[in-house]
Protein backbone atom coordinates (compact mmCIF):
# COMPACT_ATOMS: atom_id res chain seq x y z
CA UNK A 1 0.00 0.00 0.00
CA UNK A 2 1.40 3.37 -0.99
CA UNK A 3 1.68 6.12 1.56
CA UNK A 4 -0.75 8.17 -0.53
CA UNK A 5 -3.45 5.47 -0.42
CA UNK A 6 -2.86 4.84 3.28
CA UNK A 7 -3.17 8.52 4.13
CA UNK A 8 -6.34 8.82 2.03
CA UNK A 9 -7.94 5.83 3.79
CA UNK A 10 -7.06 7.13 7.26
CA UNK A 11 -8.48 10.56 6.44
CA UNK A 12 -11.64 9.04 5.00
CA UNK A 13 -12.21 6.84 8.08
CA UNK A 14 -11.73 9.87 10.32
CA UNK A 15 -14.21 11.91 8.27
CA UNK A 16 -17.03 9.35 8.08
CA UNK A 17 -16.66 8.49 11.78
CA UNK A 18 -17.08 12.18 12.56
CA UNK A 19 -20.22 12.41 10.43
CA UNK A 20 -22.01 9.12 11.20
CA UNK A 21 -22.60 7.68 14.67
CA UNK A 22 -21.87 4.23 16.03
CA UNK A 23 -25.51 3.27 15.55
CA UNK A 24 -25.13 3.10 11.76
CA UNK A 25 -21.37 2.89 11.16
CA UNK A 26 -18.95 0.21 12.32
CA UNK A 27 -15.31 0.55 11.23
CA UNK A 28 -12.27 -1.68 11.80
CA UNK A 29 -9.33 0.48 10.77
CA UNK A 30 -6.77 -2.27 11.36
CA UNK A 31 -8.53 -4.55 8.88
CA UNK A 32 -9.54 -1.67 6.59
CA UNK A 33 -13.17 -2.79 6.58
CA UNK A 34 -16.53 -1.92 8.07
CA UNK A 35 -20.29 -1.85 7.67
CA UNK A 36 -22.89 0.89 7.26
CA UNK A 37 -26.66 0.79 7.87
CA UNK A 38 -28.41 3.03 5.38
CA UNK A 39 -31.86 4.07 6.65
CA UNK A 40 -33.48 5.18 3.40
CA UNK A 41 -35.40 8.43 3.10
CA UNK A 42 -38.97 7.74 1.96
CA UNK A 43 -40.50 10.12 -0.61
CA UNK A 44 -43.89 9.97 1.08
CA UNK A 45 -44.90 9.54 4.71
CA UNK A 46 -46.55 7.15 5.23
CA UNK A 47 -45.10 5.01 2.44
CA UNK A 48 -47.42 2.46 0.83
CA UNK A 49 -46.38 -1.20 0.63
CA UNK A 50 -48.44 -3.77 -1.24
CA UNK A 51 -48.43 -7.51 -1.87
CA UNK A 52 -50.50 -10.30 -3.38
CA UNK A 53 -50.48 -14.00 -2.50
CA UNK A 54 -51.25 -16.56 -5.19
CA UNK A 55 -53.37 -14.14 -7.22
CA UNK A 56 -55.53 -13.03 -4.28
CA UNK A 57 -56.70 -9.49 -3.69
CA UNK A 58 -54.02 -6.86 -3.19
CA UNK A 59 -53.07 -6.17 0.42
CA UNK A 60 -51.83 -2.73 1.43
CA UNK A 61 -50.19 -1.34 4.58
CA UNK A 62 -48.21 1.80 5.34
CA UNK A 63 -44.81 2.37 6.92
CA UNK A 64 -42.82 5.41 7.97
CA UNK A 65 -39.58 3.48 8.48
CA UNK A 66 -38.03 0.66 6.49
CA UNK A 67 -35.26 -1.66 7.70
CA UNK A 68 -31.84 -0.36 6.64
CA UNK A 69 -29.77 -1.47 3.68
CA UNK A 70 -26.58 -2.98 5.08
CA UNK A 71 -23.40 -2.18 3.17
CA UNK A 72 -20.36 -4.30 4.12
CA UNK A 73 -17.10 -3.03 2.64
CA UNK A 74 -13.38 -3.80 2.64
CA UNK A 75 -10.73 -1.46 1.26
CA UNK A 76 -7.91 -2.93 -0.82
CA UNK A 77 -4.32 -1.67 -0.80
CA UNK A 78 -4.97 0.16 -4.09
CA UNK A 79 -8.00 2.05 -2.77
CA UNK A 80 -9.01 4.82 -3.38
CA UNK A 81 -7.09 5.80 -6.52
CA UNK A 82 -6.46 2.51 -8.34
CA UNK A 83 -9.41 0.30 -7.30
CA UNK A 84 -12.76 0.64 -5.56
CA UNK A 85 -13.90 -1.06 -2.34
CA UNK A 86 -15.03 -4.67 -2.25
CA UNK A 87 -18.57 -4.71 -0.92
CA UNK A 88 -21.97 -6.40 -0.73
CA UNK A 89 -25.49 -5.22 0.05
CA UNK A 90 -28.21 -6.98 2.02
CA UNK A 91 -31.75 -5.82 2.70
CA UNK A 92 -34.99 -7.73 3.48
CA UNK A 93 -37.23 -5.63 1.21
CA UNK A 94 -34.94 -5.50 -1.86
CA UNK A 95 -35.24 -8.14 -4.57
CA UNK A 96 -32.12 -9.76 -5.97
CA UNK A 97 -32.42 -7.82 -9.21
CA UNK A 98 -32.79 -4.47 -7.41
CA UNK A 99 -29.84 -5.30 -5.17
CA UNK A 100 -27.77 -6.02 -8.28
CA UNK A 101 -28.80 -2.68 -9.80
CA UNK A 102 -27.68 -0.83 -6.70
CA UNK A 103 -24.33 -2.66 -6.62
CA UNK A 104 -23.68 -1.86 -10.27
CA UNK A 105 -24.55 1.77 -9.72
CA UNK A 106 -22.22 2.08 -6.74
CA UNK A 107 -19.40 0.63 -8.84
CA UNK A 108 -20.13 3.11 -11.61
CA UNK A 109 -19.92 6.01 -9.16
CA UNK A 110 -16.40 4.99 -8.18
CA UNK A 111 -15.44 4.48 -11.84
CA UNK A 112 -16.42 8.07 -12.55
CA UNK A 113 -14.77 9.63 -9.50
CA UNK A 114 -11.83 7.30 -8.68
CA UNK A 115 -11.29 8.76 -5.24
CA UNK A 116 -12.59 8.41 -1.71
CA UNK A 117 -16.11 7.15 -2.25
CA UNK A 118 -17.59 5.85 1.01
CA UNK A 119 -19.39 9.05 2.02
CA UNK A 120 -20.87 9.36 -1.47
CA UNK A 121 -22.10 5.77 -1.34
CA UNK A 122 -23.60 6.23 2.12
CA UNK A 123 -25.42 9.38 1.06
CA UNK A 124 -26.72 7.78 -2.13
CA UNK A 125 -28.12 4.75 -0.32
CA UNK A 126 -29.79 6.92 2.29
CA UNK A 127 -31.25 9.61 0.06
CA UNK A 128 -31.64 8.29 -3.48
CA UNK A 129 -32.35 4.54 -3.31
CA UNK A 130 -36.14 4.79 -3.60
CA UNK A 131 -35.93 7.25 -6.51
CA UNK A 132 -33.18 5.29 -8.30
CA UNK A 133 -35.24 2.06 -8.18
CA UNK A 134 -38.38 3.89 -9.38
CA UNK A 135 -40.51 2.76 -6.47
CA UNK A 136 -42.48 6.02 -6.71
CA UNK A 137 -45.37 5.84 -4.22
CA UNK A 138 -45.56 2.09 -3.65
CA UNK A 139 -43.20 -0.76 -2.81
CA UNK A 140 -44.50 -4.11 -4.08
CA UNK A 141 -43.08 -7.07 -2.12
CA UNK A 142 -45.16 -9.81 -3.79
CA UNK A 143 -42.18 -11.43 -5.55
CA UNK A 144 -40.13 -11.41 -2.34
CA UNK A 145 -42.97 -13.11 -0.45
CA UNK A 146 -43.38 -15.73 -3.17
CA UNK A 147 -39.65 -16.49 -3.24
CA UNK A 148 -39.47 -16.64 0.57
CA UNK A 149 -42.29 -19.22 0.60
CA UNK A 150 -40.32 -21.38 -1.83
CA UNK A 151 -37.18 -20.86 0.22
CA UNK A 152 -39.02 -21.85 3.38
CA UNK A 153 -40.10 -25.11 1.75
CA UNK A 154 -36.47 -25.81 0.82
CA UNK A 155 -35.28 -24.92 4.34
CA UNK A 156 -37.75 -27.37 5.88
CA UNK A 157 -36.19 -30.10 3.74
CA UNK A 158 -32.52 -29.16 3.90
CA UNK A 159 -32.32 -26.94 7.03
CA UNK A 160 -29.57 -24.56 5.83
CA UNK A 161 -28.28 -21.50 7.67
CA UNK A 162 -30.51 -18.55 8.52
CA UNK A 163 -31.47 -16.31 5.63
CA UNK A 164 -28.95 -13.48 5.34
CA UNK A 165 -31.67 -11.06 4.27
CA UNK A 166 -33.04 -10.75 7.82
CA UNK A 167 -30.95 -7.66 8.60
CA UNK A 168 -31.72 -5.57 11.67
CA UNK A 169 -34.92 -7.49 12.36
CA UNK A 170 -35.70 -9.37 15.53
CA UNK A 171 -35.35 -13.03 14.55
CA UNK A 172 -37.22 -14.14 17.66
CA UNK A 173 -40.56 -12.87 16.31
CA UNK A 174 -42.32 -16.20 16.16
CA UNK A 175 -45.79 -14.89 17.00
CA UNK A 176 -47.22 -13.90 13.65
CA UNK A 177 -50.60 -12.86 12.34
CA UNK A 178 -51.91 -16.12 10.89
CA UNK A 179 -53.00 -14.41 7.63
CA UNK A 180 -49.94 -12.20 7.10
CA UNK A 181 -46.71 -13.21 5.32
CA UNK A 182 -43.57 -13.18 7.37
CA UNK A 183 -41.92 -10.32 5.48
CA UNK A 184 -44.99 -8.06 5.69
CA UNK A 185 -45.27 -8.63 9.42
CA UNK A 186 -41.56 -7.98 10.01
CA UNK A 187 -41.67 -4.71 8.09
CA UNK A 188 -44.61 -3.53 10.19
CA UNK A 189 -42.95 -4.62 13.43
CA UNK A 190 -39.78 -2.78 12.49
CA UNK A 191 -41.82 0.33 11.67
CA UNK A 192 -43.57 0.15 15.05
CA UNK A 193 -40.33 -0.24 17.00
CA UNK A 194 -38.73 2.68 15.20
CA UNK A 195 -41.72 4.88 16.06
CA UNK A 196 -41.52 3.80 19.72
CA UNK A 197 -37.79 4.53 19.81
CA UNK A 198 -37.67 7.76 17.84
CA UNK A 199 -41.06 9.31 18.63
CA UNK A 200 -41.99 8.54 22.26
CA UNK A 201 -44.57 11.34 22.26
CA UNK A 202 -46.36 9.97 19.22
CA UNK A 203 -50.01 9.16 19.93
CA UNK A 204 -52.13 6.23 18.81
CA UNK A 205 -55.66 4.99 19.44
CA UNK A 206 -56.14 1.97 21.66
CA UNK A 207 -57.93 -0.76 19.66
CA UNK A 208 -60.11 -1.65 22.68
CA UNK A 209 -61.22 1.62 24.28
CA UNK A 210 -60.35 3.84 21.25
CA UNK A 211 -58.82 6.46 23.50
CA UNK A 212 -55.63 8.24 22.40
CA UNK A 213 -52.38 7.67 24.28
CA UNK A 214 -48.67 8.24 23.81
CA UNK A 215 -46.80 5.26 22.39
CA UNK A 216 -45.06 4.51 25.72
CA UNK A 217 -48.48 3.89 27.31
CA UNK A 218 -49.11 0.89 25.07
CA UNK A 219 -48.32 -2.77 25.64
CA UNK A 220 -46.66 -4.71 22.83
CA UNK A 221 -47.66 -8.31 22.11
CA UNK A 222 -44.83 -8.47 19.59
CA UNK A 223 -47.35 -7.74 16.87
CA UNK A 224 -48.74 -4.70 15.03
CA UNK A 225 -51.73 -4.02 17.29
CA UNK A 226 -51.86 -1.23 19.89
CA UNK A 227 -53.57 -1.61 23.29
CA UNK A 228 -53.25 0.72 26.26
CA UNK A 229 -51.92 -0.64 29.55
CA UNK A 230 -55.24 -0.18 31.34
CA UNK A 231 -57.21 -2.23 28.81
CA UNK A 232 -54.67 -5.02 28.63
CA UNK A 233 -54.36 -5.16 32.43
CA UNK A 234 -58.14 -5.55 32.68
CA UNK A 235 -58.01 -8.14 29.87
CA UNK A 236 -55.42 -10.23 31.71
CA UNK A 237 -57.07 -9.85 35.13
CA UNK A 238 -60.53 -10.84 33.84
CA UNK A 239 -59.20 -13.96 32.13
CA UNK A 240 -57.31 -15.01 35.26
CA UNK A 241 -60.25 -14.42 37.61
CA UNK A 242 -62.52 -16.46 35.33
CA UNK A 243 -60.02 -19.29 35.13
CA UNK A 244 -58.98 -18.77 31.50
CA UNK A 245 -55.27 -18.98 32.14
CA UNK A 246 -54.48 -19.94 28.52
CA UNK A 247 -56.12 -16.80 27.10
CA UNK A 248 -53.18 -14.41 26.89
CA UNK A 249 -53.04 -13.98 23.15
CA UNK A 250 -53.51 -10.64 21.43
CA UNK A 251 -57.20 -9.62 21.64
CA UNK A 252 -57.30 -9.44 17.84
CA UNK A 253 -58.98 -12.68 16.76
CA UNK A 254 -56.71 -13.10 13.73
CA UNK A 255 -53.46 -12.59 15.62
CA UNK A 256 -51.46 -15.35 17.29
CA UNK A 257 -49.05 -13.12 19.23
CA UNK A 258 -48.93 -14.02 22.93
CA UNK A 259 -47.74 -12.28 26.10
CA UNK A 260 -45.21 -14.03 28.32
CA UNK A 261 -45.56 -14.53 32.07
CA UNK A 262 -43.04 -11.81 32.88
CA UNK A 263 -45.13 -9.20 31.05
CA UNK A 264 -48.30 -10.40 32.78
CA UNK A 265 -46.58 -10.20 36.16
CA UNK A 266 -45.62 -6.56 35.57
CA UNK A 267 -49.20 -5.56 34.71
CA UNK A 268 -51.58 -7.41 37.03
CA UNK A 269 -51.75 -7.12 40.81
CA UNK A 270 -49.73 -9.54 42.99
CA UNK A 271 -52.90 -11.30 44.16
CA UNK A 272 -54.10 -11.86 40.60
CA UNK A 273 -50.73 -13.16 39.47
CA UNK A 274 -50.57 -15.48 42.49
CA UNK A 275 -53.90 -16.95 41.41
CA UNK A 276 -52.54 -17.44 37.89
CA UNK A 277 -49.49 -19.15 39.31
CA UNK A 278 -51.63 -21.50 41.39
CA UNK A 279 -53.83 -22.36 38.39
CA UNK A 280 -50.81 -23.14 36.25
CA UNK A 281 -49.40 -25.38 38.93
CA UNK A 282 -52.65 -27.21 39.58
CA UNK A 283 -53.09 -27.74 35.84
CA UNK A 284 -49.60 -28.84 34.92
CA UNK A 285 -47.80 -29.95 38.05
CA UNK A 286 -49.43 -33.38 37.90
CA UNK A 287 -47.13 -34.10 34.97
CA UNK A 288 -44.12 -32.92 36.97
CA UNK A 289 -43.09 -31.25 33.73
CA UNK A 290 -43.60 -27.85 35.38
CA UNK A 291 -41.35 -26.95 38.31
CA UNK A 292 -41.10 -23.80 40.38
CA UNK A 293 -37.83 -21.93 40.02
CA UNK A 294 -36.30 -22.26 43.54
CA UNK A 295 -34.78 -18.76 43.60
CA UNK A 296 -36.74 -16.52 45.98
CA UNK A 297 -36.52 -13.55 43.62
CA UNK A 298 -38.17 -15.56 40.83
CA UNK A 299 -40.23 -18.66 41.80
CA UNK A 300 -42.00 -18.72 38.43
CA UNK A 301 -43.13 -22.05 36.91
CA UNK A 302 -40.58 -23.55 34.53
CA UNK A 303 -41.27 -26.23 31.93
CA UNK A 304 -39.11 -29.34 32.23
CA UNK A 305 -38.53 -30.15 28.57
CA UNK A 306 -36.87 -33.57 28.73
CA UNK A 307 -35.96 -36.41 31.07
CA UNK A 308 -32.78 -34.68 32.20
CA UNK A 309 -32.61 -33.33 35.74
CA UNK A 310 -31.17 -30.09 34.38
CA UNK A 311 -33.80 -27.33 34.42
CA UNK A 312 -33.02 -23.85 33.08
CA UNK A 313 -35.27 -21.00 34.17
CA UNK A 314 -35.87 -18.70 31.17
CA UNK A 315 -36.81 -15.78 33.43
CA UNK A 316 -33.80 -15.48 35.75
CA UNK A 317 -31.40 -17.81 33.83
CA UNK A 318 -30.87 -20.03 36.90
CA UNK A 319 -29.82 -23.62 36.10
CA UNK A 320 -30.92 -26.04 38.83
CA UNK A 321 -31.52 -29.71 39.56
CA UNK A 322 -35.12 -30.92 39.17
CA UNK A 323 -34.76 -33.23 42.19
CA UNK A 324 -32.98 -31.30 44.92
CA UNK A 325 -33.74 -27.75 43.55
CA UNK A 326 -30.15 -26.70 44.16
CA UNK A 327 -27.62 -25.45 41.61
CA UNK A 328 -27.23 -28.08 38.89
CA UNK A 329 -24.50 -30.55 39.88
CA UNK A 330 -24.27 -32.77 36.80
CA UNK A 331 -24.13 -36.55 37.31
CA UNK A 332 -23.13 -36.18 40.97
CA UNK A 333 -25.79 -37.48 43.38
CA UNK A 334 -28.19 -34.94 44.85
CA UNK A 335 -27.60 -33.74 48.38
CA UNK A 336 -30.83 -33.93 50.34
CA UNK A 337 -30.99 -33.52 54.08
CA UNK A 338 -32.41 -36.39 56.11
CA UNK A 339 -35.53 -34.34 56.71
CA UNK A 340 -36.00 -33.76 52.96
CA UNK A 341 -35.50 -37.45 52.19
CA UNK A 342 -38.02 -38.44 54.83
CA UNK A 343 -40.49 -35.98 53.38
CA UNK A 344 -40.07 -37.57 49.93
CA UNK A 345 -40.53 -41.06 51.38
CA UNK A 346 -43.64 -40.08 53.39
CA UNK A 347 -45.27 -38.38 50.39
CA UNK A 348 -44.50 -41.39 48.20
CA UNK A 349 -45.71 -44.04 50.68
CA UNK A 350 -48.85 -42.13 51.63
CA UNK A 351 -49.67 -40.95 48.11
CA UNK A 352 -52.04 -42.42 45.57
CA UNK A 353 -50.88 -44.48 42.61
CA UNK A 354 -50.95 -41.37 40.41
CA UNK A 355 -48.89 -39.45 42.97
CA UNK A 356 -46.34 -42.27 43.12
CA UNK A 357 -46.06 -42.41 39.33
CA UNK A 358 -45.67 -38.65 39.22
CA UNK A 359 -42.91 -38.72 41.86
CA UNK A 360 -41.13 -41.56 40.07
CA UNK A 361 -40.98 -39.39 36.94
CA UNK A 362 -39.59 -36.48 38.89
CA UNK A 363 -37.18 -38.20 41.31
CA UNK A 364 -36.69 -41.50 39.40
CA UNK A 365 -37.78 -44.79 40.93
CA UNK A 366 -34.19 -45.72 41.78
CA UNK A 367 -33.74 -42.58 43.90
CA UNK A 368 -37.01 -43.15 45.77
CA UNK A 369 -36.22 -46.81 46.53
CA UNK A 370 -32.79 -45.78 47.78
CA UNK A 371 -34.37 -43.12 50.00
CA UNK A 372 -36.87 -45.67 51.37
CA UNK A 373 -34.07 -48.09 52.23
CA UNK A 374 -32.05 -45.33 53.87
CA UNK A 375 -35.11 -44.24 55.83
CA UNK A 376 -35.71 -47.82 57.02
CA UNK A 377 -32.07 -48.05 58.11
CA UNK A 378 -32.27 -44.76 59.99
CA UNK A 379 -35.53 -45.78 61.68
CA UNK A 380 -34.02 -49.11 62.73
CA UNK A 381 -30.86 -47.44 64.04
CA UNK A 382 -32.88 -44.90 66.02
CA UNK A 383 -34.80 -47.76 67.62
CA UNK A 384 -31.95 -50.21 68.24
CA UNK A 385 -28.81 -48.08 68.48
CA UNK A 386 -27.54 -45.36 70.79
CA UNK A 387 -24.97 -42.67 69.95
CA UNK A 388 -21.58 -42.63 71.62
CA UNK A 389 -21.53 -39.72 74.15
CA UNK A 390 -18.15 -38.56 72.79
CA UNK A 391 -18.10 -39.01 69.00
CA UNK A 392 -21.76 -39.74 68.26
CA UNK A 393 -21.13 -43.04 66.47
CA UNK A 394 -24.17 -45.33 66.41
CA UNK A 395 -23.65 -48.29 68.73
CA UNK A 396 -25.77 -51.44 68.70
CA UNK A 397 -25.98 -53.71 71.76
CA UNK A 398 -26.66 -57.32 70.90
CA UNK A 399 -25.64 -59.10 74.08
CA UNK A 400 -23.54 -58.87 77.25
CA UNK A 401 -23.30 -56.31 80.02
CA UNK A 402 -24.24 -52.63 79.96
CA UNK A 403 -20.63 -51.42 79.90
CA UNK A 404 -20.09 -50.48 76.26
CA UNK A 405 -16.96 -49.73 74.26
CA UNK A 406 -17.22 -47.37 71.29
CA UNK A 407 -15.79 -49.00 68.16
CA UNK A 408 -14.79 -45.60 66.80
CA UNK A 409 -13.19 -43.57 69.61
CA UNK A 410 -12.67 -46.40 72.18
CA UNK A 411 -14.24 -44.82 75.26
CA UNK A 412 -16.32 -46.72 77.79
CA UNK A 413 -19.90 -45.66 78.47
CA UNK A 414 -23.05 -46.94 80.13
CA UNK A 415 -25.68 -48.33 77.79
CA UNK A 416 -28.49 -47.36 80.16
CA UNK A 417 -27.70 -43.70 80.83
CA UNK A 418 -25.00 -43.08 78.17
CA UNK A 419 -22.62 -41.64 80.76
CA UNK A 420 -18.88 -41.86 80.02
CA UNK A 421 -17.09 -44.34 82.31
CA UNK A 422 -13.66 -44.16 83.91
CA UNK A 423 -10.93 -45.72 81.81
CA UNK A 424 -9.30 -47.31 84.88
CA UNK A 425 -12.45 -48.25 86.79
CA UNK A 426 -15.31 -48.54 84.28
CA UNK A 427 -17.37 -50.81 86.56
CA UNK A 428 -17.37 -48.36 89.50
CA UNK A 429 -20.42 -46.68 87.92
CA UNK A 430 -22.49 -49.82 88.49
CA UNK A 431 -21.23 -50.27 92.10
CA UNK A 432 -21.96 -46.71 93.20
CA UNK A 433 -25.12 -46.54 95.31
CA UNK A 434 -25.68 -42.96 94.17
CA UNK A 435 -25.80 -44.01 90.55
CA UNK A 436 -29.14 -44.60 88.85
CA UNK A 437 -27.51 -47.67 87.29
CA UNK A 438 -26.49 -49.22 90.63
CA UNK A 439 -26.43 -53.01 90.41
CA UNK A 440 -27.50 -52.89 86.74
CA UNK A 441 -24.34 -54.08 85.08
CA UNK A 442 -26.28 -56.88 83.48
CA UNK A 443 -29.79 -56.65 82.10
CA UNK A 444 -32.37 -57.80 84.60
CA UNK A 445 -33.75 -61.25 83.72
CA UNK A 446 -37.40 -61.26 82.78
CA UNK A 447 -39.48 -63.50 85.02
CA UNK A 448 -41.53 -65.89 82.87
CA UNK A 449 -44.58 -65.61 85.16
CA UNK A 450 -44.37 -61.79 85.02
CA UNK A 451 -43.97 -61.98 81.28
CA UNK A 452 -47.12 -64.05 81.08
Amino acid sequence: MTSENLKAQEDEFFAIKSIFGDKVLNVNENEHCGSFLAFVQLPFIPFKISYQIDGSNQNIFFCEYLPPIELNFKLSQDYPFQSGPKFNLTCPWLSQSDTTKLCQHLESIWDEMRCEILFTWFSFLQNETIKFLNYHQTLDISLLIASSKKGQMRREENKPKDDELDVQLDESDENEDSNMPDLALKLQLFNRRQIEENEPNRKFDCLICFETFKVNNFVSFNCIHYYCKKCITNFFSLNIREGRYHSFKCPDSKCNAEADLEKIKLLVSPDVFKKLDQMLLSSFFNHQDVIHCPRKICQLPVWREDKSNLVHCPYCQYAFCAICKRTYHGPTSCFLTETEKRDVVERYQNGSKETQERMEKMYTKKFILQAINENLSITWMEKNCKPCPKCGAKIEKTDGCNKMTCFKCGIYFCWLCRKSLSVNKPYAHFNDERSQCFMKLFPQPVDEEDAD
